[in-house]
């Protein structure tokens, strides 16, 4: 599909395509987003390889789409959207994440931007809820589409300490995973295809962390990266059916961070878990200290999806793509 003007006599215009994933030059999205982001912060996540970002596209929930303008045989703008649904109280409702936002520096100022937003908030099917996590530059070009910003992450952090290091071998993992407390709030779909799919096992990047232990079970998957000089174990997520299932999983990263040579645990935690992180040495990282927010924004592209979009939401680190 191809959105936008037609050309003009000099090519200059901003149409776009919306195609699906299965007919993206995976190689040409990766020289793009490595042109785009090559001077983000130095605590950015490295840009994932072209084999990482072809897999990721092919979400447990079917195929994604990009919106692409391609000149002179290279990308020049792209948007992704991720098929990711969500899980409430009723069911599953249809959502979809935009991510891989780029422009080639030369053609900035051309709207390109805008328009493979909109090419992507026209072509989605169902008019779902459409959500990201936009860097600071791109904040305002989602503003422009009704984008509104649900919440920043608050990071929470702590040493990680000394003492034994006996956790068990992070690559096992049971098979049933722990459900997270929810009441009335969605969250993203976080099934076992989900997992596998979004923290790949052979992926050296992602560790999991679990027990299956009645009244004290939970499921974590963390990352090491560098903040602020320092290597930090982040807990992308945390799984877990009660108190005490919580406070063990805590226990464990601080064992295996421990095991890492990492220096600081860090978390984003709902507001039902603060007391007990506050109780266990963590405090909450002043912004200024964030070289980049996770901030979570989006909107409904109808009635019913900003309804949805419009009530309360877990939300995890893990959750925004580029960790």
């Amino acid at each position: 599909m191809v959105f936008g003007p037609e050309k003009s006599g000099d090519g200059d215009d901003t149409s776009v395509q919306l195609v699906p994933a299965t007919e993206v030059d995976f190689a040409k999205l990766h020289s793009l987003l490595a042109h785009a982001f090559s001077n983000t912060h130095e605590s950015a996540p490295k840009i994932p390889s072209v084999c990482e970002i072809e897999a990721k596209y092919h979400t447990p929930h079917g195929t994604s789409y990009v919106a692409l303008r391609e000149e002179h045989g290279e990308y020049v703008a792209a948007n992704g959207a991720l098929h990711t649904p969500l899980r409430g109280p009723h069911g599953s409702y249809e959502a979809w994440m935009s991510c891989d936002t780029a422009t080639r520096t030369s053609h900035r100022g051309r709207g390109l931007f805008l328009a493979c937003i909109n090419a992507i908030r026209s072509g989605l099917p169902n008019r779902p809820v459409f959500f990201g996590f936009p860097n600071l530059a791109s904040t305002k070009g989602f503003e422009k589409i009704g984008w509104q910003t649900k919440e920043i992450l608050p990071i929470w952090a702590s040493w990680v300490g000394v003492g034994k290091s006996d956790e068990k071998d992070p690559s096992t993992f049971t098979h049933s995973l722990p459900e997270r407390p929810t009441n009335q709030h969605l969250y993203l779909d976080k099934t076992l295809a989900y997992l596998d799919w979004r923290y790949p096992q052979s992926s050296p990047a992602y560790s999991r962390l679990s027990d299956s232990k009645p009244g004290a079970s939970y499921f974590i998957i963390t990352r090491q990266l560098f903040l602020s000089g320092r290597l930090t174990t982040l807990i992308l997520e945390h799984l877990y059916e009660t108190p005490l299932g919580f406070a063990q999983g805590l226990r464990a990263v601080r064992r295996f961070g421990r095991t890492q040579g990492s220096a600081i645990v860090a978390t984003s935690p709902q507001p039902h878990e603060i007391a007990q992180l506050v109780r266990r040495g963590f405090i909450q990282v002043p912004a200024r200290f964030n070289p980049r927010p996770v901030r979570l924004m989006g909107q409904g592209l109808g009635e019913e999806s900003e309804e949805l979009w419009q009530s309360s939401w877990i939300v995890s680190l893990g959750d925004w793509d580029a960790l």
